[in-house]
């Protein structure tokens, strides 16, 4: 991977992490594991985001429209697998 696709790979995390609310609040400890329950799951924005449509078109968001047009995605559950394994965290589910 070289450091353009990292750049990239880094800022898709911070993205997806703002999205769950992952920033704002900690990940709780048991049995020696890392865990993390959402609180939310959208990111909302005026327009189509190139780093939110790779996400996309690898499955691990969704994209849908306010009635004002704005753009609302979110993560799937593949990419909340995604996220884990690229933080050592489980991520449960927003329904779970």
């Amino acid at each position: 991977m070289n450091d353009n696709t990292k750049l990239l790979e880094s800022a898709k995390i911070e993205m997806a992490k703002h999205c769950i609310g992952m920033d704002n609040r900690k990940t709780y400890h048991r049995h020696g594991k890392e865990f993390y329950r959402p609180y939310r799951n959208y990111y909302s924005t005026f327009q189509k985001e190139p780093n939110w449509e790779s996400l996309v078109e690898s499955g691990f968001a969704g994209r849908g429209y306010t009635p004002l047009g704005n753009v609302i995605y979110h993560m799937t559950r593949k990419g909340l697998d995604w996220l884990g394994e690229r933080l050592s965290v489980t991520i449960h589910d927003e329904e779970d």
